[in-house]
Parts: C-alpha cells; structure tokens; sequence
C-alpha cells in the first residue's frame, strides 16, 4: 500500500524535484552561495520559523492523539531552541538581523498560508500544510551531506543540522502521523501549496528580485 506522504509527493514530483536541483541548494552545498545569498536566506529562514513555532503549537492543541500531541509540543519546543540557535550563531557571522529586517514577499506568503490552515484547518490539514518544510530540508540535508562538505563553517553547520540524526527522527514523526490521517482534497492542495512555497523560499534567496511579481 502506497503511503499517504508519498501520493503527496508523487503528485507534485516536478516541484520537489525543482528544489532538490535548485542552484540556491547547489551553490549552498558547494560553499558557493555570496554572503548576501546566504545572509537573505538565514534572515528570512528565522522570521519563517517564528511563525512555525506557532503553527506547530497550534497542531498539538488540534492533535486527536495524545502522543501526537506530545511529539509537536515538542518539535514546537525544538524550532525555539535548536534550528533558532543555528540562525541566531550564523546570522551573527553573515552579519544579518533575524528579527529587524523586513520579511520578503515568499516569507509574507507561506508564513500566512500556514497560519490560515492553523487556525481554521483540520488537524490532518496542518499536517499535510508543515510537512513541505521537515521533509525537504532532511533531503536537501541528506543530499548536501553525501557529498565533499563545504570548508566554509557557515554552510557545514546549516547542512550538518539538516542530515542529523535528530532532524531525521523528527521528520520520521512527522511523516509518520501524515501516513496514519485521513486523507482530503484540502490535504492535497496544502501540501502543494506548502512544497510551491518552499522553491519559491529558495528562490528568493537566491534572487532579491524573485518575488518581486508576487
């Protein structure tokens, strides 16, 4: 039987595959990415996951099992101390704010398409929404990590946190309370939307001027 997450991602293959080719991934993973690339990305990463910090609350209070409320407390919990402390340490080095410069259109976007679904979605729906953004990071980590690691610590620190153990269990959760939902046409058009939003992340890191049609 053909699990829920990968009809999700068979659907959308195209997409997914533009994100894992991406010349932003690419040049991250050789080291290649320009200072003001990198320093977009991690500025505008950090403004993202305050907003998820929030979402992924808000799916433990509509979780409708006690251990999935557990595991996205937790993974809530996570965002604040683990991936913020990444930001935090490499936006010091890029010489970037986290929190004082102004959010870009791609980040407005998919921070409010999270946020609606988070307040007014099912459970399943939000699951479907944040699961784009574990699953591609532990790939592009995965990815990243299987070749020369880059001399640059900046870029082997952000690809060491995303093939971790750790992020990989925590994807494994997430995918695992996805397999096990109900699946709806909003679950499908969530997901999609999310994974559009996530190469439209890496886009506008990569160009300052991507988004400017949005």
């Amino acid at each position: 039987m053909i699990k829920l997450s990968s009809i999700w991602q068979q659907e959308n293959q195209e997409t997914w595959s533009g994100i894992m080719t991406h010349p932003c991934v690419q040049k991250l993973g050789r080291g290649a990415l320009d200072s003001d690339q990198m320093g977009r990305f991690i500025s505008q990463d950090a403004q993202y996951l305050n907003e998820f910090f929030r979402v992924l609350a808000m799916a433990a209070a509509k979780a409708t099992r006690s251990e999935w409320k557990q595991i996205l407390g937790s993974h809530s919990q996570n965002v604040l101390v683990v991936e913020d402390q990444l930001h935090h340490r490499l936006a010091s080095i890029l010489g970037v704010s986290t929190t004082g410069s102004e959010p870009l259109p791609v980040t407005i976007a998919y921070t409010d398409h999270l946020l609606r679904i988070a307040w007014s979605g099912t459970f399943a729906e939000i699951i479907a929404a944040v699961l784009p953004c574990y699953w591609t990071y532990r790939e592009i980590g995965r990815q990243l990590g299987a070749q020369k690691m880059p001399d640059n610590p900046i870029f082997r620190d952000w690809i060491e946190t995303y093939q971790s153990v750790a992020y990989g269990q925590a994807v494994t959760e997430i995918l695992e309370i996805a397999d096990a939902l109900e699946d709806s046409k909003e679950c499908h058009i969530a997901f999609a939307r999310s994974l559009r939003y996530e190469y439209g992340f890496w886009s506008q890191a990569y160009d300052a001027n991507y988004a400017s049609g949005l």
